[in-house]
């Protein structure tokens, strides 16, 4: 049995749901024994957990993390033990730090297989998609997002990546290259953006390609131009 996840030596913030435990190595029939233990706080259950095996802390009838979290603040052992109906095993034992603050903000991601960035917000279990995309915005993909947290700027189409500026508090889309592109940075405020620019390619007169507009092959690569700022 090896665990996977989270890491030991972890650092928990307050405010966030609890971690998944996950693991490979265990058996369809599988018993589990889970500790908890802080110097105010102690949890102990039992569950069996077939492959793929991942667990998580109850929520009913007491949300076990939430009150782990606010009871404590340091050093928190957590082992993790497998009995297969006919021997117990040693346990897998981590140590983790509960930070006594909660964690704020919302953290942005990629979505690979959609093509879109979603934004998830501390503590929420599910992400949001709130890009307004249009007619030129439909796959977005890599991206930087300013200090603030005011805006977006991110590459879009696939291939040869023309990027975009985009209202992270509402969606909208601000600015649309209309340009190749390569990676981009952001200012703290969101006020410009700096990247490598391209020539756009030439559309051609053939019949349009049955790729996708993630899809790299979706059109080709063009010549790189200095770096520019853009306000």
């Amino acid at each position: 049995m090896t665990l996977l996840y989270p890491y030991d030596k972890t650092v928990f913030p307050r405010g966030l749901v609890g971690p998944r435990i996950q693991w490979n190595g265990g058996g369809a029939n599988d018993l589990y024994y889970v500790h908890v233990v802080a110097e105010t706080f102690e949890f102990e259950g039992w569950k069996a957990v077939p492959p793929p095996s991942r667990y998580d802390f109850p929520l009913l009838p007491n949300d076990v993390w939430l009150k782990l979290t606010a009871s404590t603040d340091g050093d928190v052992k957590f082992d993790i033990q497998r009995y297969d109906g006919n021997k117990a095993y040693l346990a897998k034992t981590q140590t983790w730090t509960i930070a006594p603050a909660d964690l704020a903000g919302t953290v942005y991601y990629w979505e690979v297989n959609n093509g879109n960035i979603v934004r998830l917000p501390v503590g929420a279990s599910n992400p949001e998609n709130f890009i307004k995309k249009d007619g030129n915005t439909q796959c977005l993909a890599c991206h930087s997002v300013s200090r603030d947290g005011s805006r977006i700027a991110a590459a879009a189409q696939g291939g040869w990546s023309p990027w975009t500026t985009i209202n992270s508090a509402t969606g909208d889309i601000l600015h649309y290259s209309a340009t190749a592109s390569g990676f981009q940075a952001i200012s703290p405020n969101g006020s410009h953006t700096s990247g490598v620019s391209r020539t756009a390619p030439a559309r051609s007169s053939s019949p349009p390609s049955t790729a996708t507009p993630c899809s790299p092959s979706s059109a080709p690569r063009a010549p790189t131009r200095p770096p520019r700022l853009v306000g």
